[in-house]
């Protein structure tokens, strides 16, 4: 029991030192933390809207895009097969929430949900939500490792796609 009110109280300790971060250093800060005031620095955090910028990562992920929906098109058009468009928007709108809940689980300085496990909802289809959860929540963007096995990740599914379009894989699904 000691050990987890130990535990909470580090992570409070360490949540009031990453408000206080966020902003200035002011003398007001420094005694809201001092004296646990953890409410008057949250009240002092200017509120600006989230800025979502257009990066060139952006404008490459939204090119990727083309071509998975094509493909699906291509599907649904020429053999009516929509499981292959419905499993991709099913898959990306579940990693784009659990994008979203890793994200809260950063903020909130809560347990996280495994880079591998995200990965592997990218490999399983999902990177379409993948993309649009990073940009959206701007998570993981800045950590290049995990971009480098995204965007691998990325360009094997522009290799299926591919092979779709061509007509090398007929029937998916």
């Amino acid at each position: 029991m000691e050990l987890g009110r130990l535990k909470a109280d580090g992570r409070e300790k360490y949540r009031e030192r990453s408000l206080l971060k966020q902003i200035d250093n002011s003398e007001f800060a420094r005694w809201a933390l001092r004296y646990n005031y953890v409410d008057a620095i949250i009240s002092t955090m200017p509120t600006k809207p989230r800025r979502r910028p257009i990066t060139t990562a952006t404008i490459i992920g939204l090119a990727t895009l083309g071509l998975p929906i094509g493909s699906s098109l291509h599907l649904l058009l020429r053999h009516g097969n929509i499981w292959p468009l419905f499993y991709t928007c099913t898959i990306s709108a579940a990693t784009f929430l659990l994008y979203g809940y890793d994200k809260m689980q950063a903020k909130n300085l809560e347990w996280r949900v495994k880079e591998s496990t995200l990965h592997i909802m990218e490999l399983a289809g999902g990177w379409p939500g993948a993309m649009i959860g990073q940009h959206y929540f701007q998570h993981k963007t800045k950590k290049m490792r995990f971009q480098a096995w995204f965007w691998v990740i990325v360009g094997g599914w522009q290799v299926v796609w591919w092979a779709v379009w061509k007509g090398g894989v007929e029937e998916v699904g």
